[in-house]
C-alpha cells in the first residue's frame, strides 16, 4: 500500500515522504523523502506496479513523481518535459496505455498523454467543451476527469452566470470521443456538486446528487452513456 505523508506542511520534518506498507500487516517496507512541500497529492497506481504521484503545493505549484517498488527497493523519479508539475494526474486507461492530466491552475484543459512515455496526443480546453447552450464567462474544469473505457473520457464544466438579478453557477458532465475528438453533454447542467463524477473504466461513472431535504444522506447513482449521448441511472 502506498501513502504520501505531507510532513513538511505538518512540521514533521523537512521534507514529504512516500511510504510503502505491507497491506495485510501495516509494516513500513520502505520509505523515500520527496523534495515537496505539499498539502495533498493524487496517487494512480498503474497495472504494471508503478505509481504516479502528484504533489500539490498550492501557490507554489505542483510536482510530479513516479515511483516503483520491485525486490523490496523504492526508487522515486521526478518527471519534467510533458509531464511536469504543472499538470495533475487524473487517470490511466483501462488498458494502461494512456494518462489524463489537467492544467494545475483553474484547471482549463484537460490533456490525453501516452503511456510511458507521456507524450500528448489530445488537448481539449474547457472554452472547447462547454455546450453552446450555456452561457458564462471563463468555464473551467473539474480536476477529477476519468476514462469512461479506453475510447471515451468524462469531464465537469463548471461555470457562472451573473447579472444585476441573480448569480448563478452550473456544472454539467460532458463525453469525449477520442476517435472523433468530439465531446457532448450527456446530462442536463445544474448545481456544481461537492464531489464530481466519477468514470469507472467500464463504461459507467458514480455521481453523487445533492442531499435531498430531510434526507441524511446524498444520493448516489451509477450512470451510463445511452444511444442518444444521454445519460441514464443504472442503480441507485
Amino acid at each position: 500500500m502506498w501513502v504520501y505523508a505531507a510532513d513538511a506542511m505538518a512540521d514533521r520534518g523537512d521534507d514529504d515522504r512516500l511510504l510503502v506498507l505491507d497491506a495485510g500487516t501495516g509494516e513500513l517496507l520502505a520509505s523515500a523523502a520527496l523534495d515537496s512541500v505539499g498539502h495533498g497529492a493524487e496517487l494512480l497506481a498503474h497495472a504494471d506496479g508503478s505509481l504516479l504521484v502528484g504533489v500539490a503545493q498550492g501557490q507554489d505549484g505542483g510536482i510530479l513523481y513516479l515511483a516503483g517498488f520491485d525486490d523490496g527497493e523504492l526508487t522515486v523519479q521526478e518527471l519534467d518535459g510533458a509531464l511536469d508539475g504543472d499538470r495533475v494526474p487524473c487517470a490511466f486507461s483501462p488498458d494502461g496505455t494512456r494518462l489524463l492530466t489537467c492544467d494545475y491552475d483553474g484547471p482549463d484543459d484537460v490533456a490525453v498523454h501516452s503511456w510511458p512515455d507521456g507524450a500528448v496526443l489530445a488537448t481539449f480546453t474547457a472554452e472547447d467543451l462547454v455546450p453552446e447552450s450555456l452561457d458564462g464567462e471563463m468555464p473551467v474544469l473539474e480536476y477529477g476527469a476519468g476514462f469512461l473505457d479506453d475510447g471515451r473520457v468524462l469531464v465537469t464544466v463548471k461555470g457562472e452566470v451573473e447579472s444585476e438579478e441573480n448569480f448563478v453557477e452550473w456544472a454539467v458532465p460532458v463525453v469525449i470521443d477520442l476517435a472523433s475528438s468530439t465531446a457532448g453533454a450527456v446530462a442536463a447542467p445544474g448545481p456544481a456538486q461537492r464531489q464530481g463524477p466519477v468514470a469507472l473504466g467500464d463504461g459507467t461513472w458514480v455521481a453523487v446528487d445533492r442531499r435531498p431535504e430531510g434526507s441524511q444522506a446524498p444520493l448516489v447513482h451509477r450512470r451510463y452513456s445511452t444511444s442518444d449521448g444521454r445519460s441514464a441511472s443504472d442503480r441507485q
